[in-house]
């Protein structure tokens, strides 16, 4: 049962799956949840590839390609383009730390965030289309649990930069979260992508997230929930890219 409360805590925060309107969440459920994080990713990746499965009877490409963006944002009800546009607005605002912090705290969203998510949406949009059909459903089941992954990374090993905020409620310290985590998706990402060169992605992406989330934490002095957001949207545009490179290659 605890295994399940920390599942459900994961799904009822990560996407508009509410198991129960009664249930009442701790700050420990949420800190046990993050290790579910990639499963959640993995239950994500499944449904687009049904939905690309079934696209694929009555669609053309692009249509299929805008369909997956469409149902990412109705599954997660945009929590992560949310905070995804409040980074752009805060890291691209060139203020100093706490202007910037000040920036993420505010609701109304500016230049930089509507830019940053037209970019993030386009880039997401040309790679999708750029993938082999081969590989399409493979990269789509992989993609939102590397996306989750980093968010794990991100919460256990860097500081929060507020005292209080939503995404402090997951912060821990416990690296046994971060390798249960990786290892999950590991086998995962083994069991599904065939034996070749697409096994360099994973290892690329995870380079890629480690420098960019020490580089906005040398910024920010911490991160906020707001970050966590960006990171994930950061991975998950970073494995579609080296995924489409390499399969090229």
């Amino acid at each position: 049962m605890i295994y399940l409360r920390s599942i459900f805590t994961a799904l009822h925060f990560l996407t508009r799956v509410k198991i129960s309107n009664n249930m009442v969440f701790t700050k420990e459920d949420y800190q046990k949840a993050v290790i579910y994080f990639p499963f959640v990713g993995l239950i994500l990746g499944l449904i687009l590839a049904l939905l690309v499965l079934w696209g694929r009877l009555l669609l053309q490409p692009f249509t299929i390609a805008v369909l997956i963006l469409f149902s990412e944002v109705l599954l997660t009800g945009g929590l992560h383009l949310d905070g995804f546009m409040d980074s752009c607005d805060a890291l691209f605002s060139g203020r100093e730390r706490e202007r910037k912090l000040e920036i993420m705290k505010d609701s109304r969203v500016g230049a930089m965030g509507v830019i940053g998510l037209a970019c993030l949406f386009l880039l997401k949009l040309s790679f999708l289309l750029e993938l082999p059909e081969g590989i399409l459903l493979k990269a789509l089941i992989v993609m939102p649990m590397v996306g989750r992954w980093a968010i794990v990374y991100a919460v256990i090993f860097f500081p929060y930069a507020r005292k209080k905020g939503l995404g402090s409620s997951f912060h821990s310290t416990k690296s046994s979260y971060f390798i249960c985590s990786s290892l999950f998706c590991l086998i995962v990402f083994l069991l599904i992508v065939p034996l070749g060169k697409l096994y360099l992605a994973l290892p690329l992406v995870a380079f890629g997230i480690l420098v960019i989330t020490k580089r906005i934490n040398t910024v920010l002095g911490g991160l906020t929930g707001d970050i966590y957001g960006m990171i994930n949207e950061i991975g998950e545009v970073l494995f579609l890219i080296i995924f489409v490179l390499i399969s090229k290659i």
